[in-house]
């Protein structure tokens, strides 16, 4: 038996702005992924 443990918000061109805002926050707090971009070496993430 598969348990839903993710619901797909329902999302509208209203909420573009409020989705857009809650993807960048959810980026920006991913360490891994501010060294890839800030650096751009091959061995950004040492």
């Amino acid at each position: 038996m598969k348990i839903e443990t993710y619901k797909t918000p329902k999302s509208s061109f209203l909420s573009v702005e409020k989705d857009l805002s809650i993807i960048v926050d959810r980026m920006l707090k991913n360490e891994r992924l501010m060294k890839l971009i800030y650096y751009s070496v091959p061995n950004a993430l040492d």
